[in-house]
């Protein structure tokens, strides 16, 4: 027998966060927790903090100095935890399914893309979300298998361009392991290389007329954190679909794609807001703070220590 939360008891798909709560008696009296119960400590050198699946967190500032803390907003989120998948194969052909698999945020069900040509899996993002300067479009990804080459996320202007060579802002592996970036009709072989089995996180940061795009691999051990694979700073855009008409449209496309066949798995979609805001955490102040998903939404400018509750 295993433990469901009550919300979830009528929910055809349950997300991890739903099986088997924690249970604890006061009084007397049964008490289930509304998340799972997990927690420690953890330190970060400065920059984006561990990739810890948190619902909050306490930060302290040891130093002398100020610290700043800052957090993106999460605008919307596609999570693959639910019943609809929210995305659409461009073909009869490609497969998509849900299966719960290890993540960098523990078993989760996510999305499973199998192309078996050239074709693409995509979701339409409508206002009040169309695309803005300085938004982040973020996603995880694995590769199972790659015959030519996988696009774990690029984003389009029209349904009609959707193809793994005609994005706005693509990122792609090839099946040598070799990452390839191509913003319009310009295509640029990127250093670094993806490491078959690892989770990576993709990243499209949106300039004005530009885009600055990397990939970091996810470290599963002690440190949970993500290393730097390849970061390119404001690559202009050019050609097809550019980043400058996106910004003056209501909506767009994003797609995970494929030059042929190929499987690859896609989690924790995210588009993140431009505005980032931030606050001074003052010499020997401790605060708290909340979570969407993990402490990785934040930054800091400077080391600190902290303690996180799941």
């Amino acid at each position: 027998m295993r433990l469901v939360r009550q919300e979830a008891l009528g929910s055809e798909v349950k997300s991890s966060d739903d099986i088997d709560p924690y249970i604890g008696v006061s009084d007397g009296r049964l008490m289930v927790a509304q998340n799972p119960l997990t927690s420690g400590t953890f330190t970060s050198s400065g920059g984006e903090l561990p990739n810890i699946s948190a619902k909050s967190f306490r930060l302290s500032n040891s130093s002398s100095s100020n610290i700043v803390v800052r957090k993106r907003r999460v605008l919307l989120s596609k999570y693959f935890d639910g019943k609809n998948l929210e995305v659409v194969g461009d073909s009869e052909s490609i497969i998509l399914s849900n299966p719960s698999i290890d993540t960098p945020l523990g078993s989760s069900r996510v999305l499973k893309v199998r192309h078996t040509a050239d074709n693409s899996a995509y979701s339409k993002i409508d206002a009040p979300f169309g695309l803005a300067v300085d938004q982040l479009l973020r996603c995880f990804f694995k590769v199972e298998s790659n015959t030519t080459q996988l696009q774990p996320l690029g984003i389009y202007s029209n349904y009609g361009g959707i193809d793994i060579n005609h994005p706005a802002v693509g990122i792609r592996v090839n099946a040598d392991n070799s990452f390839v970036v191509r913003i319009g009709t310009t295509e640029t072989v990127v250093s670094g290389t993806y490491a078959p089995g690892a989770w990576h996180r993709a990243t499209i940061n949106v300039l004005q007329d530009a885009a600055t795009v990397s990939v970091d691999a996810y470290d599963g051990g002690a440190t949970q954190t993500w290393t730097s694979v390849f970061s390119e700073a404001s690559m202009a855009s050019s050609g097809v679909g550019l980043v400058s008409e996106l910004l003056t449209k209501d909506s767009y496309y994003v797609a995970f794609a494929a030059e042929a066949s190929g499987v690859q798995y896609v989690d924790n979609f995210e588009i993140l807001s431009g505005d980032q805001g931030g606050e001074y955490l003052f010499p020997g102040e401790s605060k708290e703070y909340e979570c969407n998903r993990t402490l990785a939404e934040y930054d800091t400018d400077a080391p600190v220590t902290g303690y996180y509750r799941g």
